[in-house]
């Protein structure tokens, strides 16, 4: 049986097309499964402590995550909360200035879950596009 170049890129070809298929499709479970872990995450997380935490009592169930496919089959997660609760959740996370002219420190709770779910998500798809095969 003869091969030709024509053949062999033909096959090639669909072979690459194959395996972009199964890393796209890979990369979607990834994201969507990474940003429902980290909306858990966050949901847990207690929210402000003092007199003036009460008005703040349903912060936690604000997160949410948007799942928006982009041009060539990419797909961007953006886990945020829902409003009117984002404005809290940036005053809980950087501070924020007092009625007496002091400031507020930051809980810096976001950052820290954000970093964490980053490294977790690299480690999966490093982990998954390497079981294809």
């Amino acid at each position: 049986m003869e091969v030709t170049a024509d053949k062999f890129a033909f096959a090639m070809e669909e072979l690459l097309e194959e395996y972009s298929d199964e890393v796209t499709k890979v990369c979607h479970e990834c994201t969507e499964d990474t940003a429902e872990k980290m909306v858990k995450e966050l949901k847990k997380v207690k929210s402000g402590k003092g007199k003036y935490s009460r008005p703040w009592k349903k912060f936690p169930r604000a997160w949410t995550k948007t799942i928006e496919t982009k041009a060539w089959g990419s797909i961007e997660a953006t886990v945020h909360l829902k409003k009117p609760h984002y404005r809290i959740g940036h005053l809980l996370e950087f501070g924020h200035a007092n009625r007496d002219g002091g400031r507020t420190e930051g809980n810096n709770f976001i950052a820290p879950v954000a970093t964490t779910y980053e490294e977790k998500y690299v480690e999966e798809m490093e982990r998954k596009i390497g079981e294809i095969s």
